[in-house]
């Protein structure tokens, strides 16, 4: 099987044996998390690792826990976190989130979940899985995330737009309440796609303040803007 290596400013991920590659919602939604405070964090659905490593490069005293149901991903995951200097500080668990019981709770849970719903199945089995609702939906993960959350824990996803506003409102019934929120444009002239949004155990106190990124720059041939990069500056070579 031929690597292709996926180079970071401190980090390198190979995803050759994972089930979902390297996209830009997992590295927006890992450069956006608010973990720097946190003892304990959690990445469901890890894949090869890649969100899992930004929070330990951001975090540098954190405890980071990455699940996967697939096992190629989760070696991917482990050889991955091998090579860095924040091996010890990372683990990487093949089960399943929904049947697995962890001893401790979390300060902080993130995961770029599965979002198709009754489309067309991948290819294989694997992608599926790591594609599709059928086995894990947001709703799993916002019920999970319930029982696994510390007091003052938080949880932080990325979803379509529509699936992600849905799903705030499923999350307040079951008292997890929004604190932060960005909404992604592909570009300017284009509906928002993606919404970044983090939920807390407790009301917030003050007025939540909306974050806006436009991928890319109409007015630079629709190169990546500048917020973009500002976002991504701390892990791509590039930027």
């Amino acid at each position: 099987m031929q690597k292709k290596i996926f180079t970071c400013k401190q980090f390198q991920i190979d995803d050759s044996r994972s089930a979902l590659k390297i996209g830009s919602d997992g590295m927006m939604l890992g450069a956006w998390a608010d973990t720097f405070l946190c003892n304990s964090i959690l990445d469901i659905g890890t894949g090869s690792g890649l969100i899992a490593l930004m929070q330990a490069q951001k975090n540098q005293n954190a405890q980071i826990v990455g699940i996967d149901i697939h096992e190629g991903s989760v070696l991917d995951a482990v050889d991955n976190a091998k090579n860095t200097k924040w091996n010890d500080r990372l683990s990487f668990i093949c089960a399943d989130i929904k049947t697995y019981t962890f001893e401790n709770r979390f300060d902080y849970i993130i995961s770029n979940p599965p979002f198709f719903i009754n489309s067309t199945k991948a290819k294989t089995d694997a992608l599926t899985g790591a594609k599709h609702t059928d086995s894990l939906s947001p709703e799993d993960i916002i019920d999970l995330s319930t029982k696994m959350l510390s007091k003052k824990g938080k949880i932080a996803m990325i979803l379509p737009f529509d699936l992600g506003n849905n799903l705030i409102e499923y999350a307040q019934k079951q008292q997890l309440f929004l604190s932060r929120k960005c909404i992604i444009y592909p570009v300017d002239y284009k509906k928002p796609n993606r919404l970044l949004f983090e939920l807390t155990r407790h009301k917030p106190n003050k007025s939540l303040t909306e974050e806006i990124i436009h991928v890319r720059d109409s007015s630079k041939n629709n190169a990546f803007s500048n917020d973009y990069k500002t976002l991504l500056q701390d892990f791509m070579i590039r930027y």
